[in-house]
């Protein structure tokens, strides 16, 4: 039996010639995908420490959708980040206490979650962190290497969200 890990970490070959199944270790798109995503967040993490901005990479993407769209209820976030809704439920509770948002109780299973002063102050120096983030990544692709980045993982996204 292969474990679930194995699956994701391995590209499947299938021998044609006598039926068996054999595995490579030639990392497969998923694990490539998760790799960079690592890379990505570690790197915002430390350029955000670095900056003296004290906050994980989940509050960063609750700030930034908030940045967006000041006023959103949790509901939204969630949406909106593709993430669960007890994640996010955690994550604002964490910026609350970081005094970076507040919440409003809208009904019983809804709030709205509001920026602070504090949490505005901060939009440059996190944007300007983002931005670094950012060039970083995308610094060894052309223009048009990232342009076929983009087409080749909203048609992941796109092909995944339709199952």
């Amino acid at each position: 039996m292969i474990a679930q890990s194995t699956i994701f970490t391995t590209r499947r070959y299938i021998d044609t010639m006598n039926d068996d199944t054999t595995y490579s270790t030639k990392p497969g798109v998923g694990c490539l995908l998760e790799k960079a995503h690592q890379l990505m967040t570690s790197d915002l993490s430390k350029v955000l420490a670095e900056a003296g901005i004290d906050i994980t990479v989940p509050e960063y993407l609750i700030l930034r959708a908030l940045y967006a769209e000041d006023r959103l209820q949790q509901c939204e976030i969630a949406d909106r980040l593709s993430k669960d809704r007890a994640s996010v439920c955690r994550t604002i509770r964490s910026l609350e206490r970081k005094q970076l948002v507040r919440t409003e109780t809208i009904s019983y299973k809804c709030q709205r979650v509001s920026l602070t002063d504090r949490s505005r102050q901060l939009e440059s120096p996190i944007s300007a962190v983002a931005t670094i983030c950012h060039d970083h990544l995308l610094e060894a692709l052309s223009d048009q290497g990232v342009a076929q980045l983009e087409r080749l993982l909203t048609t992941i996204v796109t092909n995944y969200n339709l199952q």
